[in-house]
């Protein structure tokens, strides 16, 4: 398998260059066989017309597609509750789970702990400070079991792909689940290409 990888990526002169826009012959394909290609899984996973990302979609061959990114979940998930997330029509959904530096996530919650501690005091209004309240004393919570009873910090991101066979289409969907997100108390946003 080695030998054939080497053989397609090789800056060899004498190597023949295929026409994508051309049809393959007989031939040609019993070459490409020979050397160990898989010229029908190439056919099911290759794009029709090539990618292009732009700042705000990916363009592919046959349509469009967008990222939306969860960056907010319920504090009272119910049961299955990532298939509310990943489970929707016209969507391709990536979940990416990883363990946090516990140090670094002690010193945003020190961070986060100082702010909530100054608006609970200075807030204008006595809501926003009974809610800057109960947010310090559940980040503290948290930070006390990071620390004494050996909590391990994970970081999920969701990403989900929203796909349509034009922009606008691709827009009112992202724009739906967005809204359908929201009314379950999650929140997601549409974040450009980097």
């Amino acid at each position: 398998m080695l030998d054939v990888i080497k053989t397609a990526f090789s800056t060899q002169s004498n190597q023949k260059v295929i026409d994508p826009l051309k049809q393959l012959g007989n031939r040609e394909i019993e070459i490409l066989k020979s050397k160990g290609y898989d010229l029908d899984f190439l056919k099911q996973v290759m794009p029709q017309g090539g990618l292009n990302f732009d700042e705000e979609y990916v363009t592919y061959g046959n349509g469009y597609s967008r990222c939306v990114t969860v960056y907010h979940y319920t504090k009272n998930p119910t049961l299955f509750w990532l298939a509310n997330l990943m489970n929707n029509p016209h969507t391709v959904a990536t979940l990416d789970v990883s363990t946090d530096e516990k140090q670094k996530v002690i010193d945003q919650i020190n961070r986060a702990l100082d702010e909530l501690n100054d608006r609970s005091d200075n807030e204008r209004k006595a809501t926003d400070r009974n809610k800057s309240a109960e947010e310090y004393l559940e980040l503290a919570e948290y930070a006390r079991k990071l620390t004494s009873n050996g909590e391990i910090s994970k970081q999920v991101k969701v990403r989900v792909h929203v796909y349509g066979n034009t922009i606008q289409e691709v827009d009112e969907r992202a724009q739906e689940l967005i809204e359908n997100l929201k009314g379950m108390d999650y929140r997601a946003v549409t974040y450009l290409h980097k």
